[in-house]
């Protein structure tokens, strides 16, 4: 886990549970296996379930006081560690079914269509959305220069369409908390050429490079005043 301490910043670090055809999520999987610097960490499972969103979300912002809050999923899409940097402000746009088969607004609906979540989206620039003012190119680049140095196995990207499923939920649900303090990174699916493992350890570089961007940023807005 993190370094012990009443003075360290608390960083809460969440991966999302069992969906789909998923036999274990590598989100969680990865974020069981943090260890960060200068922290106290916190990580946290999440249910694919919108109620458990909501309910988890508060909960993590009220009880822990986080300085800093980064929620993980994984996503077919995603070819490498992926940075996501905004979310959908509208929860009605939410339209995928979660695990019980049920929408934000506590809808029912066919569970199926949750096989869905991934079809091809519109870009997210037509509609209301939140960003996270962390600087997230920044910590791309940090990331991407130590993986063309051969310091870590995957590289970094960023993305402003997050899904629109859970995932995406629960960046905004974080963002409408505090957006100067939420970031949410997508993690490929393991396979024959990504392993569990360069994942694990690409994951915790961005995070450790994240969690050093905004006490830097802290810092020098203290130094300002």
């Amino acid at each position: 886990m993190g370094d012990c301490g009443e003075d360290l910043p608390t960083i809460v670090v969440t991966g999302f549970g069992l969906f789909r055809n998923y036999k274990s999520n590598p989100s969680w999987d990865c974020v069981q296996r943090l260890r960060l610097k200068g922290v106290n960490l916190i990580v946290e499972e999440i249910p694919v379930a919108y109620d458990e969103v909501d309910k988890r979300v508060a909960l993590i912002w009220s009880r822990y006081k986080p300085f800093l809050v980064i929620h993980c999923g994984v996503s077919c899409l995603a070819k490498c560690i992926t940075l996501e940097t905004r979310a959908l402000r509208h929860h009605t746009l939410y339209d995928k079914p979660d695990i019980y088969g049920r929408l934000p607004d506590g809808t029912q609906t066919a569970a199926t269509n949750q096989l869905n979540c991934y079809q091809s989206l519109e870009p997210n620039d037509s509609f209301d959305c939140i960003e996270s003012g962390i600087n997230l190119k920044e910590v791309c680049d940090r990331v991407n220069q130590h993986f063309h140095n051969g310091f870590i196995p995957m590289p970094a990207v960023l993305s402003s369409n997050a899904g629109r499923y859970l995932c995406e939920y629960i960046f905004c649900s974080s963002l409408m908390e505090n957006k100067q303090r939420t970031a949410f990174i997508h993690v490929p699916e393991v396979g024959d050429n990504c392993f569990l493992e360069d994942i694990a350890i690409s994951l915790e570089f961005t995070i450790q490079t994240i969690v050093n961007e905004v006490l830097d940023s802290n810092k020098q807005s203290s130094n300002d005043m």
